[in-house]
């Protein structure tokens, strides 16, 4: 038959450091860190998440495109300031009694995202009093990033 020796000294000498990590674990500073950590990780998750989206080609058979491939606009993932990866941040972090550890809110501020994530989301109208949206013409009118009135009139085709 089997033996077990337990060394109760032993197991108690190994546990000291346990408990000391524990008894730190209380002093919110520590966890202030922790959460703080936490939230920089999951913030740098969903960014790496957006990047990928933004890495998958995107379909061409139907309406606008009928076929044609136009530059994309870097919904997911770029750096013009209207990416929702550059829309991400922690709104508050905090360590109170209220929680056993603490809580930390991630917002996304991207009205695109919002707009994309609605079930009914309300219909895209023409803005300044005009009655119709424009549609571009070529791949070249759909990357141009200006007005498009300064959009120069032999590119046209």
């Amino acid at each position: 038959m089997p033996r077990l020796t337990f060394d109760v000294n032993a197991f108690q000498a190994s546990s000291k450091p346990l408990e000391k990590l524990l008894e730190s674990l209380d002093k919110p500073a520590t966890r202030r860190v922790i959460i703080d950590a936490a939230s920089a990780s999951l913030v740098n998750a969903l960014r790496s998440h957006f990047r990928h989206l933004e890495s998958q080609p995107h379909s061409t058979a139907s309406f606008p495109f009928f076929g044609r491939s136009f530059p994309k606009k870097h919904f997911w993932y770029g750096n013009r300031g209207t990416s929702v990866a550059e829309r991400i941040r922690i709104a508050s972090t905090s360590v109170d009694g209220q929680t056993v550890f603490g809580q930390s809110t991630i917002a996304i501020d991207s009205p695109a995202l919002k707009r994309q994530l609605s079930h009914n989301p309300p219909p895209i109208t023409p803005k300044n009093g005009r009655k119709f949206l424009a549609i571009p013409a070529s791949p070249l009118a759909a990357s141009f990033s200006g007005m498009p009135r300064d959009f120069p009139a032999e590119n046209m085709v």
